[in-house]
């Protein structure tokens, strides 16, 4: 898709849309907090500056659908609407958290919801994905197993040969590649998560495969995101075999380290509208690629959302996201001996 097709969103997809999108950044916002205060133990990864492609996916979804997700996997999970009180107490490893705070961040996995797994082992939900899709398949169910991965995965082996079978054996995968490579730094220039690849477009990999391509590039309107995403779902969905989709986002500076650093401040969504400026040495990336300020002035923009209701919704979100944090501190440690559960011998 490109940005020149603009398909019109209907007022409820767009409110579905807002609040999704929302609820991925405050949850992250909330997650760095709660990391600083030294609640979270281990390593986290944050979803910021990648909602609008991953939204535009799961919207396109339908509950019955299966899902698996790589580390920085928290958008997905909360925006598929697992409990925000149980996904923030499993990162703080707490007893009532999605997976009795087992997986905590990088492992986060709700199976109500249709994930399978989450893993921070780079290409293995790649692999677990073919599975899925044989799965689905053999059970003749209209359905679709969606893998949500970064494009350091393509640097896998795994990944050419999953790609091999899903086309040979015509599987209902939707590959979603999340390439947020766009202006990140690279290792050799002192940065953490740039791609090591000589490809410079992805989509050359599946086509090698005769795989069908859908790109939902970074300056595409939220519109024809949503439009693009569809027809990778529905194109799957049909049992015309696998799909990629490649979610083109520009880098969020915060990601540029290791441990991630709220480098462009809280999201304050009255810069959408020029209520106020971003300042700071980041400033044109949050006026310029912020996805969901992008979103906030795209709507306006079709008369899909006033600035009130979009103020009033962010509202909401926050005291949900509070809420639920203050939930997960509240809540208990698992018992020592659940340290035995789930274990061979």
């Amino acid at each position: 898709m490109s940005s020149n097709s603009n398909p019109p969103l209907d007022k409820s997809t767009a409110q579905r849309m807002a609040e999704r999108m929302l609820v991925m950044r405050r949850f992250e916002e909330k997650t760095l907090d709660l990391f600083q205060r030294k609640l979270i133990p281990g390593m986290y990864h944050l979803y910021i500056g990648q909602e609008a492609g991953g939204s535009a996916v799961l919207d396109a979804l339908g509950s019955e659908d299966s899902l698996l997700t790589n580390h920085r996997g928290h958008g997905h999970v909360v925006g598929r609407g697992s409990d925000l009180g149980r996904s923030f107490s499993e990162l703080l490893g707490k007893a009532n958290g999605l997976t009795g705070g087992r997986g905590g961040s990088v492992h986060m996995c709700d199976p109500e919801r249709g994930f399978l797994i989450s893993s921070a082992i780079l290409g293995s939900n790649i692999s677990l994905a073919l599975g899925a899709g044989y799965a689905i398949k053999r059970s003749g169910e209209k359905k679709v197993a969606v893998v949500f991965f970064g494009d350091a995965s393509l640097e896998e082996g795994i990944t050419f040969e999953v790609m091999n079978i899903a086309a040979m054996r015509k599987l209902p995968v939707l590959f979603a590649l999340e390439n947020n490579n766009l202006g990140a730094i690279a290792l050799h220039e002192g940065g953490y998560s740039a791609s090591n690849s000589v490809l410079k477009q992805f989509t050359r990999i599946p086509e090698l495969f005769g795989v069908k391509t859908v790109q939902l590039l970074a300056g595409d309107t939220l519109a024809s995101k949503i439009a693009g995403a569809r027809e990778a779902v529905d194109y799957c969905r049909a049992g015309n075999g696998p799909v990629f989709c490649e979610l083109q986002s520009v880098h969020w500076p915060g990601s540029n380290m290791v441990f991630a650093q709220m480098l462009t401040g809280v999201m304050d969504l009255g810069m959408a509208w020029g209520e106020r400026e971003p300042q700071g040495e980041h400033a044109g990336w949050v006026r310029d690629h912020d996805p969901v300020l992008r979103m906030a002035r795209e709507f306006i923009a079709a008369g899909l959302m006033s600035r009130d209701e979009l103020l009033a919704l962010d509202r909401k979100v926050c005291e949900e996201v509070e809420c639920a944090a203050q939930f997960a501190i509240d809540s208990p440690l698992p018992e020592p001996q659940s340290a035995y559960h789930h274990v061979f011998a």
